[in-house]
């Protein structure tokens, strides 16, 4: 317990940015490439902000000293609730503003000793500072790694929700070749390559690179859709029996649930898979798939109305859905006609 905390302070002091559901620096830098070089930057505040807290609690005039006591109980309370929880960029962030505060009145400082002719003053201010921020980069744990690849992900993923698949594969395999064995970047662009009508075996080589560290993630997606693109390699009887054993262990898993639907469909077995779909579809009002899927299996049965009742059923909930597929929704309805 006692190291774990001590790894979530370094985290919280080190230099890197730990992206939480969003890659901060990767979207500022991407969007304003200059800053990269602002001096708003962690490392930076965090000397400055130092040294300038030091040396306004040692001032005897002024307020100076009550203020930098009141701003430096705050960062200690908030930067113990985030070492306690989560540390992330999104959680440090409130912390800047404060760090910021600090900073200035360093400068401030070194500027007036300077002008004062204080070298010593200035040296010890400014060299303070340099020395926490460069300390900052070395307490940073080694499997802290900065790589663009979240960031790739998240663009890929981006790309992906408006139908551009070319966009999103592009990067997407960025992103997989900076972090080749990373669980979510193996599962986004195997995905990808799916929606993109690829050779199903490349796709399931990429998830089979996969590391085993997140081990839900990879219960809960990643042997989902490896079963899915098996399906697509006429392994249906097989897919089926590994669908039903696994969902003995996990029965809410929703794409494993898709999966054995769509295993049904293969081998035939209309009417089971057909009630597979509307027991998913009941259970999971908000997802529209299991509708999407029924109204083209009554559609391949030659039952018009219960196809329009499911397209329309999945119309309704699929707000979310790729623009390219309502679109094939509202087509197959017009052909209903």
């Amino acid at each position: 317990m006692y190291k774990r905390q001590l790894h979530k302070g370094r985290l919280l002091l080190g230099a890197e940015e730990i992206a939480n559901n969003q890659d901060i620096e990767f979207t500022a830098f991407r969007t304003l490439p200059a800053l990269r070089w602002s001096p708003a930057r962690w490392d930076v505040l965090l000397g400055l902000g130092a040294m300038g807290f030091f040396i306004a609690t040692r001032t005897r005039t002024g307020g100076a000293s009550r203020s930098a006591k009141t701003l430096l109980l705050y960062l200690i309370v908030y930067g113990s609730t985030i070492v306690l929880f989560f540390v992330n960029a999104r959680f440090r962030t409130p912390l800047i503003p404060v760090m910021a505060v600090g900073g200035a009145y360093g400068l401030v400082t070194a500027v007036r000793a300077a002008r004062a002719g204080q070298g010593r003053q200035v040296l010890l201010t400014l060299g303070g500072a340099l020395a926490i921020g460069a300390a900052s980069h070395w307490i940073t744990p080694a499997s802290v790694i900065r790589t663009d690849a979240a960031g790739l992900m998240d663009l890929g993923q981006a790309e992906l929700r408006r139908g551009n698949t070319l966009a999103a594969l592009a990067h997407l395999e960025e992103a997989h070749r900076l972090s080749p064995s990373h669980p979510q970047v193996c599962f986004q662009l195997a995905s990808a390559l799916d929606q993109a009508g690829a050779d199903p075996r490349r796709a399931i080589a990429i998830l089979d690179g996969a590391s085993k560290g997140q081990s839900a993630f990879a219960s809960a997606d990643i042997v989902p859709l490896r079963l899915q693109l098996r399906l697509k390699l006429e392994e249906a009887p097989a897919v089926l029996r590994e669908a039903e054993e696994l969902l003995r262990i996990t029965p809410a898993n929703s794409k494993l649930r898709f999966v054995y639907g769509a295993a049904l469909v293969q081998v035939r077995r209309y009417p089971e898979a057909i009630a597979a779909f509307q027991s998913q579809a009941r259970d999971e009002p908000m997802n529209a798939e299991p509708l999407y899927v029924l109204g083209q299996l009554y559609q391949s049965l030659g039952k018009p109305l219960e196809a329009r009742s499911a397209y329309e059923g999945a119309l309704a909930r699929g707000q979310s859905m790729a623009p390219m597929i309502r679109e094939d929704i509202a087509r197959r309805i017009s052909s209903l006609r």
